[in-house]
């Protein structure tokens, strides 16, 4: 009903963690694969590297969403979806803005830290940007006394898995 109200078609994420029988149960559901994904995790502090000139916000504000909306799957709904799903956070989260070309979303629970909707502009690529809010993103999640990153991303996005 939540989805529904808001004109989102709900999501499940299917994990090697699932209990046994959810993907089978989810197809007989009338679920349907979208793509591969992969879990990618480590080590918080290796890559954790503070930088003043990432912005730590709240919330995803327009100059963040703008960012996020830069990449291919973000549709209308998908920003809706982000902009109301901040008010129903439990955990500590931020949303990170490098120079306006860059964005990643990053919450903390325990020893965990996940790091989602990493974006940068087309026209702003090949600069370490990417690299950068990442480390301020790692940065973000020890202050919060996590220990280890995860993040998913799509089996196909070369990028991401550099």
């Amino acid at each position: 009903a939540f989805h529904h109200a808001r004109g989102l078609r709900p999501r499940l994420r299917s994990l090697p963690l699932d209990p046994p029988g959810l993907a089978e149960a989810a197809a007989a559901a009338g679920w349907r694969a979208y793509d591969e994904s992969l879990v990618l995790c480590g080590e918080l502090a290796p890559m954790a590297v503070a930088d003043a000139a990432v912005e730590v916000l709240a919330a995803p504000d327009a100059r963040w969403m703008a960012v996020a909306s830069s990449a291919d799957y973000q549709t209308e709904a998908r920003r809706r979806e982000k902009a109301e799903g901040a008010a129903l956070l439990t955990v500590p989260a931020a949303w990170l803005l490098l120079e306006d070309a860059a964005c990643i979303f990053v919450a903390a629970d325990g020893p965990l830290c996940g790091m989602f909707d990493l974006a940068v502009r087309p026209g702003a690529r090949r600069r370490g940007l990417a690299r950068r809010i990442m480390g301020a993103a790692a940065a973000w999640g020890l202050a919060q006394g996590a220990t280890w990153k995860f993040s998913q991303v799509s089996a196909t996005n070369e990028a991401s898995l550099a």
